[in-house]
């Protein structure tokens, strides 16, 4: 591997890669301005983000064979790029991942005000309001249409798979639009701000919806979400403002922070099944406002804490059963003991963040997941126990706590930490 940044911003004129590399991170060339020359490793699978951003000295680039997706502006600011071999095995383009090159320059705009190569969708530049997209075009990249706010509807190629990342943003007059059957991923921030959009039937294939997906889509009042859906991102339907219901679908596995936050009218919402995790999803919603909180405040969807009203108690005891505790719950209240179940398998960022009279913390056998910033500013936090369980925690989770005397862990755990010393770390055996 080439790691995130290795290179970045040196004066390198050539570089040959050997085979052996498989990956190459973010940014690993970045700013490269000298760079003249480059022979990519036969084995690479991915081009990830901005790994070639602001080589402006490069002419030529030819991306291997066997490469399947081309990373957020991994080739962009590349001035005087003028020849860009792609392979047909890349099925994904990230948002601007070719802009402001003298290649894509250099390529003509058809009649309907877009730049095509070979079944490549790349840039639009003056469209109409109503547009039909090639039915021969198999891939748009990401922020193709992007604050286009002349676009009222689209027909989309039925052959694409997926819609990149802000392909839609900001397309404020945007009304019709029919995602085709075949899509199987709906990136982040897609429709974003897409005010007009009234309705959207997401197709069966998607299992993953992205963060900011319909972010603020303020007259979405009808989604049909597909049956196998899995994850539903940050923020995804937030601030849609007119959806009075949902339908949770029986797969879906994880729903993050502000999922549905601030959908004012969102009044009923159904389960079909138990997900594992579900964050600060539905705060600001009618539906969240007529959750009851428990004796000790805790507010609950299934097993799961959403959220807290602070009733001024010393110890907060966690109901059994309780599988996850939401993103920020328990941030900043003054609480000095938590009682947890065995159940507890998640909890989310921040949820003990600025507990400034948290002394002692003991986390059930069961946890998996520890959110990042999970105790930062704890300022009388002495003692942590992490179950040998855990298999991920934020690297921050400790930051600022400065009275932190052990935490007992696995090597494995401590290993992922910033901001602790050795000194205050117990190995588990």
């Amino acid at each position: 591997n080439i790691g995130e940044f290795s290179f970045s911003r040196t004066k390198l004129n050539d570089v040959i890669m050997p085979d052996s590399v498989t990956r190459v991170g973010a940014c690993a060339f970045e700013y490269c301005g000298e760079l003249e020359n480059i022979k990519l490793s036969k084995n690479l699978i991915n081009i990830e983000a901005e790994t070639l951003c602001g080589c402006y000295s490069l002419k030529e680039i030819d991306i291997p064979e066997g490469v399947t997706e081309i990373g957020n502006s991994a080739i962009s600011k590349c001035n005087n790029l003028e020849i860009l071999n792609i392979p047909d095995s890349v099925e994904k383009f990230g948002y601007k991942c070719f802009s402001e090159t003298k290649w894509i320059e250099n390529i003509p705009v058809n009649e309907d005000g877009l730049k095509i190569y070979r079944d490549i969708l790349l840039e639009a530049t003056d469209i109409q309001e109503n547009l039909v997209i090639n039915p021969n075009i198999n891939f748009i990249v990401g922020g193709v249409f992007q604050d286009f706010e002349k676009l009222e509807s689209i027909i989309l190629p039925n052959n694409i798979k997926c819609i990149e990342e802000y392909t839609f943003q900001n397309c404020i007059n945007l009304k019709s639009i029919e995602i085709p059957s075949g899509v199987n991923w709906i990136g982040n921030s897609a429709f974003d701000n897409c005010k007009k959009l009234k309705s959207i039937m997401i197709p069966e294939p998607v299992k993953e919806i992205g963060e900011s997906a319909f972010y603020k889509c303020e007259n979405l009042s009808e989604i049909e979400l597909p049956r196998e859906l899995e994850y539903i991102g940050e923020n995804t339907f937030g601030g849609c403002s007119s959806l009075k219901k949902i339908i949770i679908p029986k797969y879906v596995k994880r729903i993050e922070a502000g999922a549905f936050g601030r959908c004012i009218n969102l009044e009923a919402v159904k389960f079909e099944g138990n997900p594992e995790y579900i964050g600060n999803s539905f705060y600001g919603t009618k539906y969240y406002k007529e959750i009851e909180e428990d004796e000790y405040g805790c507010k609950y969807i299934q097993n799961h804490i959403v959220g807290f009203v602070d009733k001024g108690k010393k110890e907060i005891i966690i109901k059994e059963g309780t599988v996850s505790i939401a993103d920020n719950v328990f941030s900043g209240l003054a609480f000095e003991k938590v009682i947890f179940p065995k159940e507890l398998k998640y909890i989310g960022g921040f949820a003990f963040s600025f507990c400034k009279n948290l002394r002692r913390v003991e986390l059930p056998q069961n946890l998996i997941y520890i959110g990042d910033y999970e105790f930062q500013f704890c300022d009388k936090l002495e003692y942590v126990y992490i179950p040998e369980s855990v298999e991920e925690i934020g690297e921050m989770s400790f930051v600022g706590c400065d009275r932190l005397k052990e935490v007992v862990m696995t090597k494995e755990v401590a290993d992922k930490l910033w901001y602790i010393s050795d000194k205050k770390v117990r190995y588990i055996d």
